[in-house]
């Protein structure tokens, strides 16, 4: 019996591993889609705790803070940063001016990038890399998530979660 050559064995063993690597691309997306809509659920929880408590429902725009406010909105969120539960959190006002952020937001970030302004005007929430990681000194995902103010559905802002890369899960 004659023995596969060792070009014929490479070829057989290329194959099999693309073939593995097709099957297995369905299921990373899969996963990064779970991953997304986890970070989407965490940071829905977490605005739900954080603005809709701390803010007016009738929207973003015309809100200016106090500092008593912005003092009560720093508490809220400390032990979630200090526990390492939360990079960061900004909300920004429906023309892309930021209202409010925790205290490593860097300082000269004031507007919102237009892209993701006008991004923000469809509603949906998305999920992306931070390119923020080296001034924050951790990897994150950003959560932009469109508010909407009150029962009548008027776009209101937006607010920008900034998650670690493995988020703690939170009950709810």
């Amino acid at each position: 019996m004659r023995r596969p050559t060792t070009a014929w064995v490479a070829f057989v063993a290329t194959l099999a591993i693309f073939a593995a690597g097709l099957a297995l691309d369905p299921l990373q997306d899969h996963g990064r889609e779970v991953a997304r809509q986890e970070a989407v659920q965490t940071a829905r929880r977490l605005a739900a705790l954080v603005v809709d408590q701390n803010f007016d429902l009738r929207g973003l725009g015309d809100e200016v803070l106090t500092p008593a406010e912005r003092s009560a909105l720093d508490q809220d969120l400390s032990m979630l940063l200090a526990a390492g539960r939360l990079v960061g959190f900004e909300v920004w006002r429906e023309d892309g001016s930021l209202l409010f952020a925790d205290h490593a937001h860097p300082a000269h970030e004031t507007t919102l990038p237009r892209q993701e302004l006008l991004r923000s005007w469809r509603g949906e929430a998305w999920v992306q890399a931070s390119p923020e990681t080296a001034q924050r000194g951790v990897r994150a995902r950003e959560v932009f998530l469109p508010y909407v103010a009150g029962d009548a559905g008027a776009r209101g802002g937006l607010v920008e979660v900034l998650l670690p890369s493995r988020a703690p899960r939170f009950a709810g």
